[in-house]
């Protein structure tokens, strides 16, 4: 039987770019070149996308009001990690905007 893709190459630079939707997973799809057959990366459910905005557009608010040292500081750890905060961390950024606002 003959594989859906073409063996990897090391010389692609993946133009030909294949989305699939995976909606039985976590993520919104997954890409990968249709040249070479590679996998290039997952992608992000739009809401996850919103999410991420919203959450940093939050914390550029709240950095911008008199904060205690520990509310900074768990701010500036928010910003190091980036996106997809914790349940708990999500609660607190919450409360601080409610707090805040």
């Amino acid at each position: 039987m003959t594989p859906p893709f073409k063996l990897q190459s090391s010389d692609c630079d993946h133009g030909n770019v294949l989305f699939t939707a995976t909606p039985e997973l976590t993520h919104h799809g997954k890409e990968t070149c249709l040249d070479c057959g590679k996998f290039l990366r997952w992608v992000p459910k739009p809401e996850t996308l919103e999410r991420d905005k919203e959450n940093a557009r939050k914390i550029e608010l709240l950095k911008t009001k008199p904060l205690g040292d520990w509310e900074k500081g768990f701010l500036l750890n928010l910003e190091k990690q980036g996106r997809h905060f914790s349940p708990k961390q999500q609660d607190k950024l919450d409360e601080l905007i409610k707090r805040y606002e």
